[in-house]
């Protein structure tokens, strides 16, 4: 499978996609973190994420998150 990074973040700067995830949902995090997709980014030919994580599927999205570890990230699968 192949993927696009768009955004991962961690600590303090993972606190308001988080937050959001927690109160309105994974479609409002995905909403939040897709301002950082830019068309380019990096390509990885395999999942990224852990098997701890929550992934969430939104059409072509990826949204993966670790609340304990307070992080959270968003791929786009191509192809």
């Amino acid at each position: 499978m192949l993927l696009k990074h768009i955004a991962f973040l961690q600590g303090d700067d993972a606190i308001i996609p988080l937050d959001m995830l927690n109160d309105d949902g994974e479609a409002s995090a995905i909403e939040y973190l897709e301002q950082w997709n830019y068309g380019e980014g990096e390509r990885y030919n395999c999942p990224y994420w852990g098997k701890n994580d929550t992934v969430y599927t939104q059409d072509d999205l990826i949204l993966t998150y670790n609340i304990l570890f307070g992080y959270i990230g968003l791929c786009r699968r191509l192809g």
